[in-house]
């Protein structure tokens, strides 16, 4: 699933991006809202584990960083219907996992919610206009590319 070069670098990467999402995972399910200075936190540390180790090109992580911003202009145009906070999220996963792995893991997280939502509404527990916590499915997508390349 993923097309990582193998190496420390990367492993300090994936260890980085499961703590992210696996914290903000959490907090987005519970609070429906993340903390902003903890992905800005990680953001920073992304920039600094890129200048210390480069693993991607320079413009792999701005493109990987960009996709981020553009979840949040979507999150402004359509006022707020895709939270600001999953956008800040895959800015930061961006930084880490570069443009490529990127959009691998936001259209399997987009998937597994497509799916899940399209069970809860089949089962009446939730309807259309029900709001979900996208990041833990990010995760979950995450993990589940993570156990692929075994």
């Amino acid at each position: 699933m993923w097309k990582l070069r193998e190496g420390i670098k990367m492993d300090i990467r994936r260890v980085l991006v499961l703590l992210l999402l696996g914290i903000t995972g959490i907090w987005d399910k519970r609070e429906k809202a993340i903390p902003i200075w903890l992905v800005m936190f990680f953001i920073s540390l992304g920039i600094a584990v890129n200048i210390w180790s480069p693993y991607f090109t320079m413009g792999e992580v701005l493109l990987g960083g960009t996709l981020g911003l553009f979840l949040l202009f979507i999150s402004q145009i359509t006022s707020g219907e895709i939270g600001s906070g999953d956008g800040y999220i895959m800015m930061a996963v961006g930084i880490y996992l570069g443009i490529w792995n990127s959009l691998n893991l936001l259209f399997w997280g987009l998937l597994f919610a497509a799916i899940i939502s399209l069970c809860l509404v089949k089962i009446k527990k939730k309807s259309w206009k029900t709001t979900i916590p996208f990041i833990p499915f990010l995760l979950c997508a995450y993990v589940f590319g993570l156990l692929m390349e075994f």
